[in-house]
C-alpha cells in the first residue's frame, strides 16, 4: 500500500522488493508488442535516431486496407482472380468476416505490403539514398495492424524536374 500511495503521488518508490518487481515487469514488457514498456523503448530509440541522424524528413502512417483488398482476400484462401476482382463481388460484411476469421492472413498481407512500400519507395531511391527509418507496428480496435514511420534524411536527392 505504501508503494501504491507513493506511485499515486508521483514520488519515488522506497520498497526495494516492489522496485525489483517493477523492473522485472518492465524488462518483460519491453519485448511485448503494444505494451507501454515497448512503446517507451521505441520512443527512446526514435529520440536517439533523431539526435544521431537529425530531424526526420517524412512522417508516414501505413494502414493497408485489408478488408477491401483482393490480395488480402487471396492471402486468406479465397479463390479469386485479382485482375478481374471488383469489391461488389464480396459484401463489406463478407470481406470483414473473412479477415476476422483469418488473422494470420491480415498480418501476412500487412507485412508484405509495408515491406514492399519500404523496399520500393524508400530504399529504392525515390527520394535519394535512405540512411534511416523507424516505426512501431500498432493495432487498431478491431485488430488490423498499422505503422507510423519516421524517415530520416536522404543523402542525395535523385529526383530531377
Amino acid at each position: 500500500m505504501t508503494a501504491a500511495n507513493q506511485a499515486a503521488k508521483h514520488k519515488p518508490i522506497t520498497d526495494s522488493a516492489v522496485k525489483k518487481l517493477l523492473a522485472m515487469v518492465g524488462t518483460i514488457g519491453s519485448t511485448a508488442p503494444g505494451s507501454e514498456e515497448r512503446k517507451s523503448y521505441d520512443f527512446a530509440r526514435m529520440k536517439s535516431a533523431t539526435v544521431r541522424f537529425g530531424l526526420p524528413q517524412i512522417f508516414i502512417t501505413l494502414n493497408p486496407a485489408d478488408n477491401i483488398s483482393p490480395v488480402a482476400l487471396l492471402y486468406s484462401g479465397e479463390k479469386i482472380d485479382v485482375k478481374t476482382f471488383h469489391p461488389r463481388l464480396y459484401s463489406a460484411a463478407d470481406r470483414l468476416k473473412t479477415m476476422l476469421d483469418n488473422p494470420l492472413a491480415v498480418v501476412e498481407y500487412f507485412h508484405n505490403t509495408v515491406n514492399t512500400i519500404i523496399g520500393t519507395l524508400l530504399m529504392g531511391g525515390m527520394f535519394g539514398e535512405l540512411i534511416h527509418y523507424q516505426g512501431p507496428m500498432e493495432y487498431l480496435g478491431r485488430g488490423p495492424p498499422h505503422t507510423h514511420l519516421l524517415v530520416a534524411k536522404f543523402l542525395r536527392n535523385t529526383l530531377t524536374f
